[in-house]
């Protein structure tokens, strides 16, 4: 079973909002729901939540889900690191286009 095959087995919902998906094979916990990427006229949308799968580190993770969370596409985890990473390079990209603006006034 995969990871995208999770979302078929049972939701329970903590006190603090995240809910929690279990297979025989693999098991997911959503601690935070950071936000939607987009979303289709199917009701799929690719989110942005910090996952826990099978009990292990939560991570990043982006993918398409339906919106019961019940089933998922392939997707991306990404470690605090990583995600740290991209946002530093992104800042700096966005940094760089500004000054580049600037530039040109």
């Amino acid at each position: 079973m995969t990871e995208a095959q999770a979302g078929t087995g049972r939701t329970a919902r903590s006190a603090n909002g995240s809910s929690t998906e279990s297979t025989d094979a693999v098991s997911f916990t959503i601690l935070e729901h950071l936000g939607v990427l987009r979303a289709s006229a199917s009701g799929w949308a690719r989110e942005l939540n910090y996952i826990s799968w099978c009990d292990r580190p939560a991570k990043f993770d982006i993918r398409d889900w339906t919106p019961d969370h019940k089933k998922s596409s392939r997707g991306i985890t990404l470690t605090d690191y990583e995600m740290n990473k991209i946002c530093e390079w992104v800042g700096q990209r966005n940094a760089a286009v500004a000054a580049a603006e600037d530039g040109h006034r």
